[in-house]
């Protein structure tokens, strides 16, 4: 019975150590300091990723805000808006975390991340309806974007295809030869240039073509 109560002792008085040291230094148990990130005012976050460097945070808001902040100090490193009629629908970032995909409605377009402008022109995608998930492929060389095509008979449902769209021309480059009867909810590449798609409570592992 002593071995125990001196055990639950020792780690009440660990706890209680701990709690005085992130009070008095503001700091986590850690030891890195706790930093919040700014927020845009009455906007609410659509996307957000940490930068492959673990030093800054790219966060896109919902009223076509973006920006870069570092994580260390809180600072706003790069800051800049959409225009307001291309407020987007869904975006990604590439995997050398220098350009983000933005789509709307059925255009696709790449902004630089650190200036906010654009690298070339915008390019249309086959939809009829706004894509709702976009992925860039490891290489960055792809866009897999999920392309809504409504059905002749009834425009209440709508089937959706994968395919994958070259980030220079714009022109698609590989279907996946799957129909989704819902709405794609996210798409991951893997390393080895496999897609998996979920859509409506069902994934599928795709692998890519020549890839």
């Amino acid at each position: 019975m002593r071995h125990y109560g001196t055990f639950g002792t020792c780690v009440c008085l660990l706890f209680v150590h701990l709690g005085r040291i992130c009070a008095q230094n503001d700091h986590s148990v850690l030891g890195a300091p706790t930093v919040e990130v700014p927020a845009s005012a009455k906007a609410e976050v659509l996307f957000e990723r940490v930068l492959t460097d673990g030093e800054r945070i790219l966060t896109v808001y919902d009223d076509g805000r973006v920006r870069l902040t570092n994580l260390r100090s809180g600072a706003v490193v790069a800051e800049f808006v959409l225009d307001k009629d291309s407020y987007p629908a869904r975006v990604d970032l590439s995997h050398d975390c220098q350009t983000l995909a933005v789509v709307r409605e059925t255009q696709v377009e790449f902004r630089d991340v650190l200036t906010g402008k654009t690298k070339g022109p915008p390019f249309r995608i086959g939809s009829m309806r706004a894509p709702t998930c976009v992925a860039f492929s490891p290489d960055d060389s792809s866009l897999a974007v999920d392309l809504g095509m409504a059905t002749m008979s009834s425009n209440l449902l709508t089937l959706h295809f994968v395919s994958l769209v070259d980030t220079k021309s714009g022109k698609s480059t590989q279907g996946l030869g799957s129909v989704f009867c819902h709405t794609v909810s996210s798409m991951v590449f893997s390393a080895d240039s496999r897609l998996a798609v979920e859509a409506g409570g069902v994934r599928r592992v795709f692998r890519l073509i020549n890839r």
